[in-house]
């Protein structure tokens, strides 16, 4: 049997200061957009990258 370990704190990140979301949404769309093009996907990586960020940039960083 599993013995629950009670929970004694959560901590969030609101304001960007503890992760830097920012970078790790670039490190990720550049890591989607090398995998598309690794498979196949014949695509420019840079312009894909700014047409990716000014989709962020219209519609919003969280929403996608």
């Amino acid at each position: 049997m599993n013995k629950s370990i009670p929970i004694k704190g959560v901590i969030f990140d609101l304001d960007n200061t503890l992760l830097d979301f920012m970078k790790m949404k670039e490190v990720a769309v550049k890591s989607a957009i090398r995998g598309m093009i690794e498979a196949g996907l014949e695509i420019d990586e840079i312009e894909s990258f700014k047409d990716i960020i000014s989709i962020y940039e219209e519609f919003g960083w969280e929403n996608q």
